[in-house]
């Protein structure tokens, strides 16, 4: 029997609201540090394999994708609830342009980083015009 008090009718909307609005969207915490030649980027992944991950670079933004999908189905438990095994989260992080084949990307102890390797800025052009 569940107990009663005062505040339990807010705990209770709060995992309804927490059923209904799944708060799994943006859980990838991640660290972003400056070195003298590049920028790493640390992201959080506990319990994603390397192969569930994805990097994808478009438009200056690198997007990391993480995915479980078992849909396998446990004939032998009939389950009330099950969160574990479909999950999907993603994060884009601007970066401006790269090359991206220079990116490098490991994975180890669901942490993934990323080596982004900074560009040597071009010289700003002008557009200026001379007036004869």
């Amino acid at each position: 029997m569940r107990k009663q008090n005062a505040l339990s009718i807010f705990d209770e909307m709060g995992e309804m609201f927490e059923e209904l609005f799944p708060v799994s969207a943006n859980n990838m915490k991640s660290d972003v540090k400056e070195l003298e030649n590049e920028y790493v980027i640390d992201i959080e992944l506990p319990g994603y394999k390397k192969e569930e991950v994805s990097v994808d670079y478009n438009e200056g933004y690198l997007t990391v994708k993480a995915s479980h999908n078992d849909s396998s189905e446990d004939k032998k438990h009939k389950y009330i609830r099950q969160e574990i095994r479909r999950s999907m989260q993603e994060r884009s992080y601007y970066v401006g342009d790269i090359e991206e084949e220079k990116v490098k990307a490991k994975m180890e102890n669901g942490i993934l980083e990323l080596r982004i390797p900074k560009v040597e800025a071009l010289p700003e052009k002008t557009n200026q015009i001379l007036i004869e």
